[in-house]
């Protein structure tokens, strides 16, 4: 698997992804998903020239990839990887020692 990318971004945000093969109709460009720690085991996801993931969570960390039939073959698929950061909150707590 070659990594053509990586990208980081925080749980809510969106991410769009696009692929744009040079000479291949919209509708036969392929998505899939695997999961990060499960390299060849990836499921079609979604199909177009761009992938939208709206709102990401942590579920969406993950090796996403693009393939598109030109000429009747199915060109090299790129690979990239986004790591979704989920947020935190952090609560401060005031404490007072009294002696």
């Amino acid at each position: 698997m070659d990594l053509s990318q990586e990208l980081t971004l925080y749980a809510g945000q969106n991410l769009t992804l696009s692929c744009q093969p040079r000479d291949s109709p919209k509708h036969l460009v392929y998505w899939y998903k695997g999961a990060r720690n499960q390299k060849g085991k990836e499921e079609h996801f979604s199909t177009g020239p761009s992938l939208t993931i709206t709102k990401a969570t942590v579920n969406d960390t993950a090796f996403y990839s693009c393939s598109a039939a030109e000429w009747g073959f199915w060109g090299i698929r790129h690979y990239v990887l986004v790591n979704v950061i989920g947020k935190f909150a952090i609560n401060i707590m005031k404490i007072s020692i009294l002696q």
